[in-house]
């Protein structure tokens, strides 16, 4: 024993020297004394960073969570618990390897805290965000187009922007005479009724509604967001054929109820406008401005009943899908020079869902898309 450092004390199971400890639940007391003295003897102590060392772990953590925060929830979600979990067996290795003691509880509640906190803002400035978009445009676009809005608010630029996109005017034809010949209630009746079934249909292509002005409708294809931004002269177009397929169904049903039969014209132009909030800080309306809209007014009051006429710029962007017959040249308000028009026949037979006209039906076409024959 010489030299030697001696501890005398009880182990055995049962006896009163016997206590728990964070490892164990029942510890002889003389083995923490042992502990105690060899960690003096080797000088293996357990060393605390405090000081700058947790100033800059703190800082880390939380530029770590701040950056995480402009990510989306579930990548946030993510990088928030593979940084808890990294920092926390990091931490657990240095203690066991170099005796080292790391604050946990302080960056890890950074991690807890910090996320539950930028969530919560988020979540209620984010869904705030979003209840105003639904509202606000809840009354003149598709649930598809909203929901895209919603899902990526950056596509909605308010203010307005210049983008290339299709307008479509309708009208029902000889609706003054019918009006001034029949009662309100039944003029009103049969209007919403026509109205519904273009909205419905508008709604169908993830089209804008932009107003109604009487028994007119305006509708645009390819904003807001990015439905359609290739192909909205195409859109437009079926919706059409679709808004007067719909439009035979309502005269049929007339036809049947022994009541005066109505027929709407359309028209169609594509062209760069302003899409955009427009109005005052108390009232505005998402719509667009410009002189292709002013065109597409033009066209639909040049077309006929059950016709749809649409302007050589949106001719250009859909001459290989669709047939039509091609008109004399007009003259618009606000143009110096006459505007070329075409009349939709259909879709072209060779492309998938093609469509005819009632009234083309029985006709036979040239491989000439300008050019039949009856």
């Amino acid at each position: 024993m010489k030299d030697k450092i001696c501890i005398i004390g009880l182990t055995a199971t049962g006896t009163h020297d016997l206590r728990p400890i964070p490892l164990q639940e029942n510890y002889p007391m003389v083995g923490v004394h042992s502990n105690l003295i060899n960690t003096i003897l080797t000088e293996d102590f357990i060393h605390r960073k405090a000081g700058i060392v947790s100033v800059c772990i703190f800082l880390l953590t939380a530029i770590i969570i701040s950056l995480a925060s402009l990510l989306k929830l579930w990548k946030s979600l993510v990088l928030s618990i593979v940084y808890a979990i990294i920092y926390f067996l990091i931490a657990f290795w240095v203690f066991k390897k170099f005796g080292l003691w790391i604050d946990l509880v302080g960056p890890l509640g950074i991690v807890i805290f910090g996320f539950s906190s930028i969530t919560s803002f988020r979540y209620f400035t984010e869904e705030k965000e979003k209840l105003w978009i639904k509202q606000a445009f809840s009354h003149y676009l598709s649930k598809e187009v909203i929901n895209e809005l919603m899902s990526n608010p950056s596509k909605l630029k308010l203010g307005g922007e210049r983008r290339t996109v299709t307008v479509l005017f309708s009208d029902v034809r000889g609706f003054t005479s019918f009006s001034e010949s029949h009662q309100p209630e039944e003029v009103v009746s049969m209007l919403n009724e026509i109205l519904s079934e273009q909205v419905e249909v508008v709604f169908k292509y993830n089209g804008t509604l932009d107003k109604f002005v009487g028994d007119e409708l305006m509708a645009f294809f390819g904003a807001p967001g990015d439905i359609h931004i290739n192909d909205h002269a195409l859109v437009a177009v079926r919706t059409a054929l679709d808004i007067q397929s719909k439009m035979r169904k309502l005269q049929e049903k007339w036809t049947g109820e022994k009541k005066e039969v109505l027929s709407i014209g359309i028209g169609i132009n594509t062209g760069d406008v302003v899409v955009g909030n427009m109005g005052s800080s108390e009232r505005m309306d998402y719509t667009v401005i410009g002189d292709s809209v002013n065109l597409a007014a033009r066209l639909c009051s040049a077309a006929g009943k059950g016709e749809i006429i649409i302007s050589e710029f949106t001719y250009e962007k859909v001459k290989d899908k669709i047939i039509v017959d091609k008109l004399e040249p007009i003259t618009v308000k606000g143009k110096s020079k006459p505007v070329s028009i075409y009349r939709v026949v259909g879709l072209n037979p060779d492309s998938a869902n093609s469509v005819l006209l009632p009234q083309y039906n029985n006709v036979t076409f040239l491989q000439s898309r300008n050019v039949r024959v009856d």
